[in-house]
């Protein structure tokens, strides 16, 4: 049943994120291998950010991080 719904799954997907992404964790990968103390995760980030930038392509980001602490909120329960 689960791979006879995989192409109707595969139409959500957006390549050139995923592609990115691949991409990401390649440069990632390769960074630490050869350069193991250098902060591989901000290299690549900033690496292919640019290079999307670059390209001017279209790629979604997961959106607005939040700021500060959430607001603490006091529960009504009757539980002794």
């Amino acid at each position: 049943m689960i791979l006879l719904s995989l192409p109707k799954l595969a139409q959500g997907i957006h390549w050139t994120s995923t592609a990115f992404a691949a991409i990401t964790v390649g440069v990632v990968y390769t960074i630490r291998r050869f350069r193991n103390g250098y902060p591989a995760s901000l290299i690549a980030l900033v690496v292919i950010s640019g290079v999307a930038y670059a390209l001017k392509l279209e790629i979604p980001v997961i959106g607005d991080i939040p700021r500060g602490l959430p607001k603490l909120h006091q529960h009504d329960s009757d539980a002794p």
